[in-house]
């Protein structure tokens, strides 16, 4: 078995090699069976085959980006522009960006004007940290004391989707670490129209991987728990979405432990 593992491992990282992709450490592979290797084997296929339709990549690694994430080929993640010179904006537009979707609670109006002179649209979504254990900046207290969403976080969610949707966006937060991660799962959960390969969560050194899956899990469904029906039908959240949204938290967890390498 051992041995086949690492025919396994070498045969792939030869697959990853002609698609000039980095190759994955033997450690990462320990574990995995012949199924989960060959559909991460398909996984990349794919993504490495829609890479260069619509984002220069390259350009973007160049830039020394805080926690780079290529996400899709529509997608990609890091820390904030705020504090970069606007000539980095402009390599982020001609790379194909076309909006950068800030998740940092504090914004920035000079961050909007930026975009603007660029050509970038800029949306503020403030997100909190999981580890923050909160989460008081989703959810208002009615008279019954029942929890529920605030109808403005909604119509951001709503602001958020249709951009995810349309176009090439930059996702990102001060490090584009907690709240990056925070705002990848909100849009892997409830937007409807995504159906891409689950967000890869990623952690501070002194952070467990998965300790963080777990809580940005765990606040995902607080959130969901206090939606009400006419919220979930706003976002077009299908009925009786528990299933579906089970089923996406065990995709999650499946696709960190390959991609992750959860301890």
């Amino acid at each position: 078995m051992e041995l086949q593992t690492k025919k396994q491992t070498y045969n792939f990282n030869k697959f990853l090699a002609s698609k000039n992709i980095p190759f994955m450490s033997n450690r990462l592979l320990v574990g995995i069976s012949a199924k989960s290797l060959a559909q991460l084997e398909q996984d990349t296929v794919q993504f490495s085959q829609r890479l260069p339709e619509t984002i220069d990549n390259t350009a973007l690694r160049n830039l020394g980006i805080k926690n780079l994430r290529i996400l899709n080929t529509r997608t990609v993640s890091g820390g904030t522009f705020e504090r970069r010179p606007i000539e980095d904006l402009k390599v982020l537009k001609d790379a194909g960006i076309e909006t950068i979707i800030d998740f940092r609670t504090e914004g920035s109006g000079e961050m909007a004007k930026k975009c603007s002179s660029t050509g970038l649209k800029y949306l503020n979504i403030p997100l909190d940290d999981v580890r923050e254990r909160s989460n008081a900046r989703y959810f208002i207290r009615t008279k019954g004391k029942a929890t529920i969403i605030k109808p403005e976080f909604i119509e951001s969610l709503k602001q958020y989707f249709e951009l995810m949707n349309n176009s090439k966006c930059y996702v990102g937060c001060h490090y584009g670490i907690d709240r990056t991660n925070m705002g990848l799962l909100l849009n892997y959960f409830f937007n409807p129209k995504y159906e891409d390969i689950p967000p890869k969560v990623i952690h501070w050194p002194d952070e467990s991987q998965k300790n963080i899956l777990n809580r940005n899990i765990k606040s995902i469904k607080k959130i969901f728990k206090a939606m009400t029906p006419e919220q979930k039908r706003e976002l077009g959240i299908p009925e009786k979405y528990e299933d579906a949204l089970r089923e996406k938290i065990a995709r999650l967890i499946e696709h960190n432990y390959i991609y992750g390498n959860v301890e």
